[in-house]
Order: structure tokens, then C-alpha cells, then sequence
């Protein structure tokens, strides 16, 4: 049923588009572009304004370009292995947020899988990722030793304080933050 409607959405939309089209033109373009994800969406500006960083599709999959305001040095980061790229930001001048989730068995002994979210910085100078909610075994008196979050959350982005963000983590297994 719901293809069936995708489809019959689609094919109003084309009529409708053909008939903004000039008489005599014999173009029309293909479904497949209007499904097809935006080749450049949420351009940002850095902090400081020198650098902009915006995503890509690439292969089906959402990876971050950023660069200087002139395109110069521009570098790319993409989806880790078994992470979509949901959701970045800037955090300083030099450190993007980057929130990303995906399907994972969470336990040997889950029936199925489960979306959990992740969220790192990547510092661009060194190119490298830190996860911002990786358990500290210390803190975790009375949790199940060595098991993440399943969704990590921003509450609040901390702008006087660019080095922290206020995060909230779901270490009851319950999926609800």
C-alpha cells in the first residue's frame, strides 16, 4: 500500500511539473531524482566565519566537507564503518560535533537489532574522532561493566563553553532518554 501511494505522489508531482513545462518541450526529468538525496545540504559556517562545512551524499551515504571560505583545504569525513552521519555542528573553530546512529545488535542475547545513537567530536586539524559518551568503568557503579548508552542525546550545546556540551545518556536499556 504505501509504495502504491509513493508512487501515485510521484506521478502527480511529475504531472503537475510537466505542465510548468514550456509547449513543445519533451523532457521530463526522472522519478529517481526526486528520491535521490540532495548532493549538497546544511551548510554551516565555523565559529570564527573562516570555514564552512556542509554535507554530501556520496555512494547513498551523508559524509562532511569542510573547508576555508575560499575553498581552499578543503577535506572530507566520511560515515564511520557501521555509523550514518545524522546530524554535525561546530563546536570551536577547529572541532565539529558529529551525531551519528545505526542498526546494532546491542546483546549477544537481543532478539534483534536496535538504533542507537552515538555522538563524537572530530578534531580537524589531527583528523581525529573522539566518542564524547564512551563509558568510564569507574563511573558506573551498579551498571552492567562495559555496556554504552543506547542513545546519547545534546541537551544543550553549551555556547559560553565551547570545550563542553551537556549531553544525556540512556544507560537503562529502555531506548527512552
Amino acid at each position: 500500500m504505501k509504495k502504491s501511494v509513493m508512487q501515485l505522489t510521484a506521478a502527480a508531482l511529475l504531472c503537475a511539473l510537466s505542465a510548468l513545462a514550456p509547449a513543445g518541450a519533451k523532457e521530463t526529468m526522472p522519478l529517481e531524482a526526486f528520491a535521490a538525496l540532495p548532493s549538497f545540504s546544511s551548510a554551516t559556517l565555523s565559529p570564527d566565519g573562516a570555514k564552512i562545512a556542509f554535507a554530501i551524499s556520496r555512494n547513498g551515504r551523508k559524509h562532511i566537507v569542510y573547508q576555508n571560505l575560499d575553498g581552499s583545504d578543503d577535506s572530507i569525513i566520511p560515515p564511520l564503518a557501521k555509523w550514518d552521519i545524522n546530524s554535525f555542528f561546530w563546536a570551536t573553530d577547529h572541532t565539529l560535533i558529529l551525531k551519528v546512529g545505526g542498526l546494532q545488535r546491542r546483546f549477544e542475547y537481543a532478539r534483534g537489532k536496535q538504533y542507537i545513537t552515538r555522538i563524537f567530536s572530530f578534531n580537524i586539524n589531527k583528523k581525529k574522532y573522539i566518542w564524547l559518551g564512551e563509558p568510564d568503568m569507574r563511573r558506573l557503579s551498579g551498571k552492567i561493566p562495559g555496556t554504552a548508552s543506547q542513545l546519547e542525546t545534546i541537551l544543550d550545546y553549551l555556547p559560553d563553553d565551547p570545550k563542553h556540551v551537556l549531553m544525556q545518556l540512556d544507560f537503562d536499556q529502555d531506548g527512552y532518554s
